[in-house]
């Protein structure tokens, strides 16, 4: 007899098959910063790919901790200011003169260019049980499934399964209810 599918096996599974793709890979909740909402360590490595902007930022900060935490804060002061993350995944941002790219779409034509070399450089994680505040209204809460690109989070899930009595309507009122409308985190993806 088949024991039913709760929802911890079904995010497992998810998980599991994700991580099984050439594309992604998963990562812990340890791995990312809820306060800078980014995995560092991801988007360290899609940094050192842009390898002309990331010479400079060495350049310019002397050591790649302080480089990577400079490009960070400037993310987040984007974002503080109100600037869209998705205008920030298109179009990247200019630190002292530096451009830099959180994302590469794939390039029109394969010319053997840095574009496509960044585009491949693009990682996807997907991460289970993540927090994703430490605020005292969603301290507790965790998100079923998140998925990142290059460190930063896209898209989060609250899996829910019929076989335990719920479906997409206690997802949709989970997301609505008990969750802070305010967290910048869940404004973002």
């Amino acid at each position: 007899m088949i024991a039913k599918l709760n929802e911890t096996a079904f995010e497992k599974h998810v998980a599991e098959y994700l991580a099984q793709s050439k594309l992604y890979t998963q990562r812990t909740p340890q791995d990312f910063d809820i306060d800078r909402l980014v995995d560092v360590g991801m988007f360290g490595d899609f940094l050192k790919a842009q390898t002309d902007a990331w010479r400079r930022l060495l350049r310019n900060f002397g050591n790649e901790a302080d480089a990577l935490d400079a490009v960070v804060a400037e993310y987040n002061r984007q974002l503080r200011r109100g600037g869209s993350f998705l205008k920030l995944l298109r179009e990247g941002f200019t630190l002292q003169g530096i451009s830099i790219k959180l994302l590469q779409f794939k390039p029109d034509m394969n010319l053997g260019d840095d574009n496509q070399r960044l585009y491949e450089a693009n990682r996807f994680a997907v991460v289970r049980q993540m927090h994703y505040s430490t605020a005292d209204a969603d301290k507790a809460n965790e998100l079923d499934l998140t998925i990142l690109v290059n460190g930063f989070p896209l898209m989060t899930f609250e899996l829910k399964n019929e076989g335990t009595g719920q479906n997409i309507a206690n997802g949709m009122h989970q997301y609505c209810t008990d969750r802070d409308k305010t967290n910048k985190m869940l404004r973002t993806c």
